[in-house]
């Protein structure tokens, strides 16, 4: 994984293979540490984003189920 910030947005690059394995299994995150140069490297972490368990007001529509809901 790699990433970019420009104009007050941040970007992250993730395999294609990550990617698929991301969203097509329950596997929650991924890390790396990307080198920044000077010896100096910065962590990266992917988590996926979960639907709130309870009543919140943002739109939550592109988020994953919350696998601690129960029905």
């Amino acid at each position: 994984m790699s990433a970019a910030f420009a104009g007050n947005t941040m970007t992250m690059f993730v395999p294609e293979k990550t990617k698929q394995e991301w969203t097509s299994t329950e596997k929650v995150g991924y890390e790396a540490n990307m080198p920044i140069g000077g010896g100096k490297s910065l962590f990266l972490l992917l988590e996926k984003d979960f639907k709130c368990l309870d009543n919140a007001i943002e739109n939550q529509d592109d988020n994953y189920e919350n696998p601690n809901k129960t029905c």
